[in-house]
């Protein structure tokens, strides 16, 4: 592939974003009732993943630790998270979800399902079949892009990685 396609590729991918953006805005109405970025994805990793250190969500999102701390700092008042000591190690505190975490993500959920849905309605089914397909392609690619990365971890060793070679 010659050059001029990845930057093709890269400028695609770039415009992608403040189109996902823009579909994505709730209304006041919404925006009451679903919460706003960042506090979604951390409550989606937690919920996939289970309890897990700060730094390590940090890591999966691409977050600052400064930021996580207020993310989560934020969790911990609206009761949609808790710490959780480790068992194995008291140096270790991890952050779970609780149930009010849990359903909050299931409302936010919903409500962007209905949105999204409300948004598809303007195409016919041509399109609505031509977006499902891409769609479905561009999940497998980005998956397979996301798992290279997740492999190589660019020589950054994360504590798991440590801890795993302190024990050999």
């Amino acid at each position: 592939m010659q050059n001029k396609d990845y930057d093709q590729i890269t400028e695609n991918l770039m415009s992608l974003f403040p189109l996902f953006r823009r579909l994505l805005k709730f209304s006041e109405e919404e925006r009451c009732t679903n919460m706003l970025n960042p506090q979604y994805p951390v409550l989606g990793i937690l919920s996939v993943r289970g309890a897990l250190p700060m730094s390590e969500i940090g890591t999966h999102l691409g977050i600052s630790k400064p930021n996580m701390t207020a993310i989560i700092d934020h969790l911990i008042t609206e009761k949609k998270v808790r710490r959780i000591d480790d068992e194995k190690d008291r140096r270790i505190v991890k952050i779970g979800v609780t149930e009010k975490g849990r359903e909050a993500l299931k409302g936010s959920r919903e409500i962007l399902k209905k949105n999204l849905k409300e948004k598809l309605l303007v195409l016919d089914e041509k399109d609505l079949a031509k977006m499902s397909g891409s769609l479905k392609s561009l999940k497998e690619i980005l998956s397979k892009i996301d798992s290279s990365n997740n492999k190589d971890n660019k020589g950054v060793k994360t504590k798991k990685d440590i801890t795993k070679e302190a024990k050999k």
